[in-house]
């Protein structure tokens, strides 16, 4: 994976295919309880500013994201099978946002991986890398809002000679490293449906975990504290 900015991401028109979550998956989000797991600082940074952003009418926190290259068309049963088992095991793309009752707090609230299905959306053709461009750049602009889980847009441009996968999504499900895992991750999985088999994939680790061990950390320091005199 190579970083560049999105003006110099221009893939060749083609065929393009996304999948959403089903109706069934979007009827959970609003009755989903409270995920106790506290947001780590940086969710909580990101978050508020974006509410803040919302409020006053500015633009909210850019998105990240990251794509890579399939040889040929791309299987759309293969890939929409490599999606949805990267969202199952991930518990981090399955955590969702909202303000709290009063305004004041963000909750957050966290789906089953069971409770993961995703649809695919109809094709759409592009002539023009121009214009494909600029629907992607609405696309991940308009998908990525922390406060609509999911916060990600999944999709392929698909064609004969080869087609490009590309994910976006807001920062509070994922970063720098962890894309670059996930097109790891996505290729492997892909492959192994394609392939009718299962993919042979590490344990992940919990990130909500992490988010509960910093917080309880950040509460256990004080003025005296070894790390304060460091810093």
């Amino acid at each position: 994976m190579k970083p560049i900015s999105f003006l110099d991401f221009r893939p060749a028109p083609g065929t393009v295919v996304e999948w959403t979550v089903s109706r069934d998956t979007a009827a959970t989000v609003p009755y989903a309880p409270i995920d106790p797991v506290p947001l780590s600082y940086n969710q909580e940074l990101h978050l508020k500013s974006s509410l803040a952003a919302n409020r006053t009418g500015l633009p909210g926190n850019p998105w990240i994201g990251t794509s890579f290259d399939l040889v040929g068309a791309a299987d759309l049963d293969a890939l929409g099978h490599a999606f949805t088992s990267w969202m199952e095991r991930h518990e981090s793309l399955r955590s969702g946002f909202r303000p709290s009752d009063s305004g004041d707090e963000i909750e957050r609230f966290t789906l089953s991986a069971d409770s993961i299905e995703l649809v695919r959306e109809p094709e759409s053709f592009f002539e023009s890398a121009d214009m494909l461009h600029d629907y992607l750049e609405e696309r991940f602009a308009a998908g990525t809002d922390p406060f609509a889980w999911p916060p990600l847009v999944l999709g392929v441009v698909s064609r004969d000679s080869g087609s490009t996968v590309f994910v976006a999504l807001d920062h509070t499900a994922g970063d720098g490293y962890s894309l670059a895992l996930a097109v790891w991750e996505l290729e492997t999985t892909y492959e192994a449906f394609l392939d009718g088999g299962t993919p042979e994939l590490p344990e992940t680790g919990s990130f909500l975990e992490l988010c509960a061990a910093e917080r309880s950390r950040g509460a256990s320091i004080t003025a005296e504290d070894r790390a304060v005199s460091q810093w």
